[in-house]
C-alpha cells in the first residue's frame, strides 16, 4: 500500500472519529434534575420531561453535601474529601476537574460571584475560600464567623450564614463580603444557628436560624441589606428546627425541618407581612428526612428530596405552592438522597444525523429566569432567510441607556442562548433588543436584588 493510499485511509478514519465525537458532544440535553445521594456517594439524574431516572451516573467524593448548576455546568461539594468536582453534563460519567481545598476545611456550600470566580464556605475552618474555577486554584481564604454554611450572592456582595457551632456554641452571625475586594464589610448578629439565606421580592434578606434542637427553636431573621449598615429589622418565630429556606416569586417563604421519621415538616409565611401561614403548630406534612428545598420559578413549584429512612431509598417530591400539597413523587432516585439541582435545557441545534436544524422564524424569547438575580439566559432564533447576518443583542435600562452589548457579530441561522450576568447593575426593569438584518424584537426583564 503506497503512502498516498495510507494517507487517504487515515484521513477518512480521522474524519469519521471527529464526526462521531462531535455528534456525541452535540446531543441536546433536556431539562434535568440532578440528585446527590449522600450515603451512596453518587450522583443520579432525572429527565424532567419524562420522569426517566438514571441512577448513580458518577461516584462523588466522601460526604457529598451540595450540587449546583451554573453556566451549563455542574458543581459538587464534597465535605470530607475537601474538594469541588466540576462535571460536564454532556459527559455524565466523567469529572472534568477536581478543585482541592485545604485538608480539614469541611466545605459546605458554593456560590458564584463571577463567571470563573466562586466562594466556598468551610464549616470547620471558619473561612470562605475564593476559587478560580478556570485555573482550578484557591486564590485566598477569608476569615468569617464560626461554622459558616449557607451562602447567597447579591449585587457584588456575598452573605454568609455562620451557625456559631465550633468548639462551643457561639453567637450566630451573617458575614457580608465585598465580592470585588474579597474582604468582610459587616458582621450582623442573628438568632441561634443560622444555616441558609434567601432573597425576598422586596429586596430583604431572610435568614433561617434553626435553634439548638432542644429549647431554642426556629426563627427567621429579616435583614435590610440596602441600609447603609445592614440590620435585622424583624424576627419571625416560625418554631420547630428548620434548616433550609426558599422564597417564591409571589413572596411566600418556605422552610423545611427534618421531621419525625414519618413526615417532614414544611413551614410557610408571607414575606411582605411576616405573617406565619404554617408554623410548627400546623406544619404541612411531606415526605420524611428532608434537609433541602429547591424552588422552581419556571413551574412555580418546590422540588423536595427525601429518604424513607436515614441513608435509605431517596425520592423527589413535587410540591404545588398554590394548593400547598405534594402532587407527584418520583421513583427511587438513589440511596440517601440529600440535595438536588436543576439544569436548564441545552440545545445544540444538531439532529441525530449530525445535520444543522434551522428554525423557520425570527424570535427573541423571554429570558429565564425572570425576575432574576444576578444571572439569566436569553435565547433567540435566526431563521434560514437571514443566513449569515449581522446580529446585535443589547441591554438597556429603563431610561433607554445602553448598559451591555451581549452579541455583535455575524451569525448563521440557528438557535442561540446567551448568558447575562448583571452583578454590577442595580435592581429595576431592563429591556433587551435583538437586531438581525432588518428585523428587530424587544423584550422586558426584571432584576431583583
Amino acid at each position: 500500500m503506497n503512502k498516498s493510499v495510507q494517507a487517504r485511509i487515515l484521513y477518512v478514519i480521522f474524519a469519521f472519529l471527529i464526526m462521531t465525537f462531535s455528534s456525541l458532544l452535540a446531543q441536546d440535553i433536556p431539562r434535568t434534575l440532578y440528585a446527590l445521594n449522600g450515603s451512596a456517594e453518587t450522583l443520579s439524574k432525572m429527565n424532567m420531561d419524562t420522569g426517566e431516572i438514571t441512577a448513580n451516573i458518577i461516584n462523588t467524593g466522601q460526604v457529598p453535601n451540595q450540587i449546583i448548576t451554573f453556566n451549563d455546568t455542574l458543581y459538587l461539594v464534597n465535605s470530607e474529601s475537601d474538594n469541588v468536582m466540576v462535571i460536564d453534563p454532556h459527559n455524565d460519567g466523567q469529572v472534568a476537574k477536581t478543585i482541592g481545598l485545604d485538608a480539614g476545611n469541611n466545605p459546605w456550600s458554593i456560590a458564584f460571584v463571577k463567571k470563573n470566580k466562586a466562594y466556598v464556605t468551610n464549616l470547620i475552618a471558619h473561612t470562605v475560600s475564593v476559587i478560580d474555577i478556570k485555573m482550578g486554584t484557591v486564590l485566598k481564604n477569608i476569615a468569617v464567623g464560626t461554622g459558616p454554611e449557607g451562602i447567597l450572592v447579591v449585587d457584588n456582595r456575598a452573605y454568609i450564614a455562620n451557625t456559631g457551632y465550633g468548639q462551643t456554641l457561639e453567637q450566630s452571625t451573617v458575614s457580608v463580603i465585598d465580592a470585588l475586594a474579597d474582604t468582610v464589610m459587616h458582621t450582623i448578629n442573628v438568632p441561634t444557628n443560622a444555616q441558609d439565606l434567601a432573597l425576598a421580592p422586596d429586596g430583604k434578606l431572610h435568614v433561617v436560624c434553626t435553634g439548638n434542637y432542644i429549647d431554642l427553636f426556629g426563627k427567621i431573621a429579616v435583614i435590610d441589606i440596602n441600609a447603609s449598615t445592614p440590620v435585622v429589622t424583624d424576627t419571625i418565630e416560625i418554631g420547630g428546627s428548620p434548616g433550609d429556606i426558599q422564597i417564591t416569586d409571589s413572596g411566600i417563604g418556605y422552610c423545611v425541618a427534618w421531621g419525625n421519621g414519618t413526615n417532614g415538616f414544611l413551614y410557610s409565611y408571607n414575606t411582605s407581612t411576616n405573617a406565619i401561614i404554617h408554623g410548627s403548630d400546623n406544619p404541612i406534612l411531606i415526605g420524611p428526612n428532608v434537609s433541602q428545598l429547591l424552588y422552581d420559578s419556571k413551574e412555580d413549584v418546590l422540588w423536595i428530596p427525601y429518604m424513607t429512612e436515614w441513608a435509605g431509598d431517596g425520592f423527589v417530591q413535587k410540591f404545588d405552592v398554590e394548593t400547598d400539597s405534594v402532587t407527584w413523587v418520583s421513583g427511587v432516585i438513589g440511596n440517601g438522597t440529600i440535595a438536588i439541582a436543576i439544569l436548564e435545557p441545552i440545545t445544540t441545534g444538531i439532529n441525530d444525523q449530525n445535520q444543522t436544524i434551522y428554525p423557520d422564524r425570527f424570535a427573541l424569547n423571554q429570558n429565564y429566569p425572570n425576575p432574576f438575580n444576578p444571572q439569566t439566559s436569553i435565547s433567540y432564533i435566526i431563521p434560514p432567510g437571514l443566513d449569515i447576518s449581522q446580529v446585535e443583542l443589547t441591554v438597556y435600562n429603563a431610561l433607554g441607556q445602553k448598559v451591555r452589548t451581549l452579541v455583535n457579530e455575524q451569525q448563521k441561522a440557528g438557535t442561540y442562548t446567551i448568558g447575562f450576568n448583571a452583578l454590577e447593575l442595580a435592581s429595576g426593569i431592563y429591556f433587551y433588543k435583538l437586531k438581525a438584518g432588518n428585523l428587530t424584537q424587544i423584550r422586558r426583564m426584571v432584576l431583583i436584588r
